[in-house]
């Protein structure tokens, strides 16, 4: 009992290597939890609640187009969760007993233990190249563990499978694809090769490399263009189908007559296709129509206005202006004249009337006296006269429409099988008459599909499907929604 406990510390240890390198917080606080008041069950159910968090985190990175990390945390996820269900079944008459009935030495493994997970978290992340290696080292240490188990017989036990064209790295993983898993060969059996087929098509025996923990496979060239191998950002791959069929021993008969035979084993696995995001370009054409204020010049004249020498006149001059007139500038001037001797003018605006009045006196009439003593002799050398004139600006709103071609309203990236909205821009300016989408494959710059919906109704719920009917869309009250089936 004891041995199974110190089995279920081994696995601690296991995890605690596992989840830093998946750069995920490390779950301290189960292991801690466990250490001080719950049973053996309980801890190991909260591993397996730790799993889930690392599967969900897997799920979570796939929705962003993270594959290469997805593939590497569900595989993290499969090797911890087949453990935990051995060490499970192995010593399911221990369960229910508590980290308190362990021996003091033991309980100060699990605290160093959770010492040591709680570390974890304060040291920096690792990069996938890193993490890739501790996956081999969490495998070796998890056989490690599996094989120390009281089970009478060994069973292979799958993990799951890494495919190289999603790893960030590719030149860091020589096989195509590559299984990991517990007793995938048999030395009783001469490690006999396993029977692995990729989308239905058989490898041959020549392009598979055994160990006893994981299986290394080529797939042939043509197998390769067939399922689209490579995953290109124009043309990612879709998902195929992995079968595997690994042998075994298991012994038959009784002491001393006993012999072994031969079982198979089946496995099946999906790889992960490539990022299924697209980006979104959405654009719109229409009209605004605005109301700018256009500066604007009059004038007006009064009458023609006349006087003699001395002699005072007056005149006034009005202009109407438009509707809407604003910033109204007026002055007041008198023009063609001749013989004034002074004169004065104003302007004023009153509402939408500019208004001038003004005076202008003739000239001094030329006096000669008589001598020695006559009189003086005058004479008025011409009449005066002049036209008052007012002059000056106005401004007054005039529509003005401007066609708009392309005008962007926002780039957005769209997940398959999902969906993503955009809002229209709100201006009682403007007026939509087209909304089109462009569509790529995420990080590749061809275009994949477009979208054009006329719109000869603001208030219309108008529905669209892309060009090539990839995409479907809904425009209306301003929200464009685009779906990837």
């Amino acid at each position: 009992m004891n041995k199974g406990l110190r089995i279920v510390g081994l696995l601690i240890a296991i995890l605690a290597v596992t989840f830093y390198s998946s750069q995920m917080p490390v779950s301290a606080q189960i292991v801690e939890t466990g250490v001080a008041a719950g049973t053996v069950g309980a801890f190991l159910d909260g591993l397996r609640a730790t799993v889930k968090q690392l599967e969900d985190s897997a799920h979570s990175l796939i929705d962003h187009g993270n594959i290469a990390l997805a593939q590497q945390q569900m595989l993290l996820a499969g090797i911890i969760s087949k453990t935990i269900d051995q060490v499970s079944s192995a010593y399911a008459d221990s369960l229910g007993k508590t980290m308190s009935q362990l021996s003091i030495a033991e309980q100060n493994t699990f605290t160093g233990l959770a010492e040591q997970i709680d570390a974890l978290n304060h040291l920096e992340d690792k990069t996938s190249g890193d993490i890739q290696q501790v996956i081999y080292k969490t495998q070796g240490a998890a056989n490690q563990l599996l094989d120390v188990l009281p089970f009478t017989e060994r069973y292979p036990i799958f993990y799951g499978v890494s495919i190289r064209d999603l790893t960030t790295d590719p030149a860091q993983h020589p096989s195509d694809v590559e299984i990991f898993g517990f007793h995938l060969s048999d030395p009783k059996l001469d490690r006999k090769a396993p029977q692995i087929s990729v989308s239905g098509e058989q490898i041959p025996d020549d392009l598979i490399s055994v160990q006893e923990d994981r299986i290394q496979v080529q797939i042939p060239d043509a197998l390769k263009e067939k399922i689209g191998f490579g995953n290109k950002a124009c043309d990612p791959r879709k998902t195929f189908q992995i079968a595997i069929m690994v042998f075994y021993s298991i012994q038959r008969g009784y002491w001393p007559i006993s012999w072994s035979s031969e079982k198979e084993m089946k496995f099946n696995a999906n790889a992960l296709p490539g990022a299924d995001l697209y980006d979104l370009k959405v654009t719109y054409s229409g009209t605004r129509t605005t109301n700018p204020l256009v500066s604007h010049t009059f004038s007006a004249r009064s009458g023609y206005a006349a006087m003699g020498c001395e002699q005072t006149t007056s005149a006034a001059a009005t202009y109407q202006l438009p509707q809407g007139a604003q910033e109204i500038q007026c002055s007041a001037a008198w023009v063609d004249t001749s013989n004034i001797g002074s004169s004065s003018q104003n302007c004023a605006v009153g509402g939408l009337v500019a208004t001038g009045s003004g005076s202008m006196r003739g000239r001094n009439k030329d006096c000669i006296k008589i001598p020695p003593f006559g009189p003086n002799v005058c004479n008025c050398p011409g009449g005066g006269h002049g036209t008052l004139q007012i002059s000056g600006t106005y401004k007054v709103p005039e529509p003005t429409n401007e066609d708009l071609t392309g005008v962007e309203v926002g780039a957005y990236v769209l997940k398959g099988g999902s969906d993503v909205s955009a809002s229209l821009p709100e201006d009682a300016t403007v007026i939509i008459k087209k909304v089109e989408v462009s569509v790529a494959r995420r990080a590749c710059e061809a275009q994949l599909d477009s979208i054009s919906i006329n719109v000869p109704n603001a208030n219309q719920r108008l529905s669209q499907t892309s060009k090539l009917g990839l995409f479907q869309a809904t425009l209306w009250n301003g929200q464009l929604n685009v779906r990837k089936p």
